[in-house]
């Protein structure tokens, strides 16, 4: 009798533990919103005048740029 109960107990542990391997189990991974098209255009747009502002462009690269982003 004592030998059934253990026996029943341990498949019944064994099922626990081995489950998530049998599956495959993956971490859930959260996905990032897709940035809007607007925003990031505004975001360049802001990087070019932080480089013009820091003189890392002259304002005819500046303005060729501005221009590529319309």
């Amino acid at each position: 009798m004592t030998y059934a109960v253990a026996s029943v107990l341990l498949l019944l542990a064994a099922t626990f533990v081995l489950w998530p391997l049998v599956r495959h189990w993956q971490p859930r991974v959260a996905v990032a919103p897709a940035p809007d098209p607007g925003e990031a255009r505004l975001s360049e747009l802001e990087e070019i005048e932080s480089d013009l502002a820091a003189g890392r462009l002259s304002e005819r690269e500046a303005a060729l740029r501005r221009r590529g982003l319309q």
